[in-house]
């Protein structure tokens, strides 16, 4: 079985990222982490590769929330329910339209 694991560096800046963008280009990116949600790694299961992870504050809630996007097309939300400064997310929860998962396919 082929399994993907989020990996995502820019993560490391979130507090900063909240407040302003950098005037100037980054010079050098952080190690890569893995990110945790739910209390375990984030892993796309048979998913392979190429995921999409972007933080936006989707509820509303003032608390970036983690959305992933996958090579099958299926869309994860991983809720913050940490605080603004000091994320943590929960365990994903595919996103639906009408009652079904969202899939958007790349081909």
């Amino acid at each position: 079985m082929h399994t993907t694991t989020l990996a995502a560096a820019a993560l490391l800046a979130l507090p900063a990222a909240q407040e302003k963008p950098s005037p100037r280009p980054v010079d050098r990116l952080e190690p890569a982490v893995l990110v945790r949600a739910g209390g375990a790694d984030i892993d796309l299961g048979k998913e392979i590769g190429h995921s999409t992870p972007t933080l936006v504050d989707l509820d509303r809630d003032g608390k970036l929330d983690l959305v992933t996007g996958s090579f099958g097309g299926y869309v994860t939300l991983h809720r913050n329910v940490g605080s603004a400064t000091a994320p943590e997310f929960a365990k994903g929860e595919r996103l639906k339209a009408g009652g079904e998962d969202i899939r958007i396919h790349n081909w």
